[in-house]
């Protein structure tokens, strides 16, 4: 009936049983709302754990006549940007080269004076 990954959008159809999740390099483990059609039906979650790229969160849902449905969300992790690296250490040996220049010229007015 509904499932649902809390912070993800995901279109979720009873028909489609795999879905490719992309998270966050940080995300260890996916805070899932797996509601089944059937009231009497089980879900269970496996693989929700120390997650990693290229892991697999298998929802398994079993209805009241024993069937079972296996919903499977294949995990990628965001890779590192490397153009936000580049600009995080221009920007902090600008930040360095401003404060040396300042101590220098400061260091100069004081041997001038």
């Amino acid at each position: 009936k509904r499932l649902e990954i809390s912070g993800l959008k995901l279109d979720f159809e009873k028909t489609k049983l795999e879905y490719n999740v992309m998270v966050g390099k940080k995300i260890k483990k996916l805070s899932i709302t797996a509601i089944p059609e059937y009231k009497k039906s089980k879900v269970k979650i496996k693989g929700n754990e120390n997650l990693k790229n290229g892991s697999k969160v298998v929802i398994s849902v079993t209805a009241p006549d024993g069937s079972v449905r296996n919903y499977v969300l294949k995990i990628e992790k965001e890779k590192v940007n490397t153009l936000e690296i580049i600009f995080i250490i221009i920007l902090t040996l600008s930040a360095v080269i401003g404060i040396l220049r300042y101590l220098i010229l400061d260091r100069r007015k004081q041997n001038l004076n």
